[in-house]
């Protein structure tokens, strides 16, 4: 995982192979809803087509929570407090990015990745907008919009999206990407657990507000 001291100042991305099973990478994020707004940095590792873990941190690069989404759960959990939330994951990426989503339409936003051959996972409800070069520029499944506002050094890997959902707006920067990495061993064990308190996600939330 990367951490806020080796954030590059330019995109760095491995080749993209035709199918991906795997990604990596460091973003930042920037979410408004209503009268709030957040900045937030994370890392993140997939293994497709059902396991995640997405380490949040501020600013100053302190962890602030964790999603990791198993197949048969998901967990949002808050490192500081030895707390946890379980629920689907459409719930818990809610959450995060402020609309739901299942795995594999988070990796696609992270990977901007939409053409159906190089992932797994279905598309229902999604259309698209492409320029001349074939990339996807605008998505829209019912009020969900996203726009490509830059791609790497006139490439085809996004660099950098908006979006807007009914409840939040917001703009996603991606700083590193790495595609089918070697995913390393535990990385989604979800063994720590065991030790934390399970609440609900009002105490959470309240957690994350004092945060801010």
């Amino acid at each position: 995982m990367w951490t806020s001291n080796c954030t590059p100042s330019r995109l760095s991305v491995s080749p993209v192979p035709p199918r991906i099973h795997a990604l990596e990478g460091y973003a930042s994020l920037r979410i408004t809803a209503g009268e709030e707004a957040s900045r937030t940095k994370f890392s993140f590792v997939f293994s497709l087509p059902r396991r995640g873990l997405v380490t949040v941190s501020d600013f100053l690069g302190r962890t602030l929570y964790k999603i990791l989404v198993l197949p048969e759960n998901a967990y949002f959990v808050v490192p500081s407090k030895k707390l946890y939330w379980s629920g689907r994951e459409e719930e818990i990426i809610e959450k995060f990015l402020g609309f739901p989503l299942n795995l594999e339409e988070a990796v696609r936003f992270l990977s901007g990745r939409w053409d159906r051959s190089s992932l797994p996972g279905r598309l229902e409800g999604w259309t698209f907008q492409r320029d001349e070069q074939g990339r996807v520029v605008y998505g829209r499944r019912h009020d969900l919009f996203f726009s490509i506002e830059e791609f790497a050094e006139d490439s085809s890997q996004m660099k950098s999206l908006t979006y807007f959902h009914h409840y939040s707006r917001g703009r996603l920067k991606i700083l590193q990407l790495h595609f089918n990495p070697e995913v390393r061993t535990g990385a989604f064990d979800s063994e720590f657990l065991n030790s934390y308190l399970k609440t609900d996600w009002e105490e959470i939330q309240n957690l994350l507000n004092n945060a801010y």
